[in-house]
Parts: C-alpha cells; sequence; structure tokens
C-alpha cells in the first residue's frame, strides 16, 4: 500500500536531521513532499 503521508513528532530528539533524511530519501525515490493542506484540497 503507498504511503499518502508520514508523522514525524519535532520533540523527538535529532528531529530536524531525521526530517532532513527522509525527504531526502523520499525524493530520491521519486516521491514528492507537500504540506497536509494540499493533501487535503
Amino acid at each position: 500500500m503507498p504511503a499518502r503521508s508520514i508523522l514525524l513528532h519535532g520533540d523527538t530528539p535529532g528531529a530536524v536531521a531525521l526530517a532532513r533524511t527522509i525527504r531526502r530519501e523520499v525524493e530520491a525515490g521519486g516521491g514528492r513532499i507537500v504540506p497536509i493542506s494540499k493533501q487535503l484540497a
């Protein structure tokens, strides 16, 4: 099943670095990152 969202808690230690890694990997795999407001429109 294709994922439509990824939840990342901002108060997790290292959250910013983790978010950057996730974004890089998603985009490297041909995915794209869009704001949740665009998902609900």
